[in-house]
């Protein structure tokens, strides 16, 4: 017959194990209802803005589209929510009205819904349209390293040094800029994105000198360069050094 100094040492073992993995639980549950409250704020910072937000079970990306809903039991989602099986994969924000801006249209400053959405790690494409960004608004940006696409549109005010402050966003496949202050020297930061296919310049103060920045951008299938200060002849110099990108007018 087994000792009772034996089973007692036994039994304080298993207590031990039973109490680490406690812990362990706690801590896992903890940081996922953290996860999920944060996430709720962010969305509901988006909304309160009139912006809209996709979730990763429905985002499409180029074409390539992700499952229908959630993955996680029906019951489960019912009983805790959707929030703790989903997150946030894209985000838009628009301020203005596509197109020519009006007067009188509404300007969001940005920076403080950017704070929220740098909580969260899943975000893939982020839409700004006509919002006010400070610098601080773009060293938040430069945090979603998980970014593949980028638009930064209608927005006048946003220049060569906005754009240096995201130039280690290394995941980016899209970027726009358009419509924006950005010159030459905006081209020699965005250079630094070699993950780069497509690429919108529309509007900017870019030149045909730009171009010799971009030429190391060897992924590039797409750039768009209508209303920019760039010639025929600047356009087929790049065209004959990177054969397999399309520059569109």
């Amino acid at each position: 017959m087994e000792p009772v100094e034996l089973k007692l040492r036994r039994l304080r073992v298993s207590l031990r194990v039973l109490m680490l993995l406690i812990m362990i639980a706690a801590v896992f549950i903890g940081d996922r209802v953290t996860k999920a409250r944060k996430q709720r704020e962010a969305v509901e910072s988006v909304k309160r803005c009139g912006g809209g937000v996709v979730y990763d079970w429905a985002y499409v990306n180029r074409g390539k589209s992700t499952p229908t809903e959630p993955n996680a039991p029906q019951w489960l989602r019912g009983l805790l929510g959707d929030e703790y099986f989903q997150d946030v994969a894209s985000v838009a924000l628009t301020g203005t009205p596509i197109g020519v801006p009006v007067p009188g249209s509404k300007v969001i400053s940005g920076d403080d819904v950017l704070a929220h959405l740098a909580q969260m790690n899943a975000i893939k494409s982020l839409h700004l349209v006509g919002i006010r960004i400070t610098d601080k608004g773009f060293d938040t940006i430069n945090r979603i390293q998980c970014l593949e696409e980028l638009v930064i549109a209608r927005s006048p005010w946003v220049s060569n040094a906005d754009i240096a402050r995201i130039e280690t966003l290394n995941h980016l496949k899209s970027i726009s800029i358009e419509n924006s202050k950005v010159t030459d020297a905006g081209l020699a930061s965005l250079a630094k994105l070699k993950n780069l296919e497509y690429l919108n310049i529309q509007n900017t103060g870019a030149t045909d000198a730009g171009l010799v920045y971009l030429k190391g951008l060897t992924k590039l299938k797409e750039m768009w360069v209508e209303g920019t200060r760039i010639t025929e002849d600047g356009k087929a110099e790049f065209n004959a050094a990177m054969p397999n990108l399309k520059v569109i007018r």
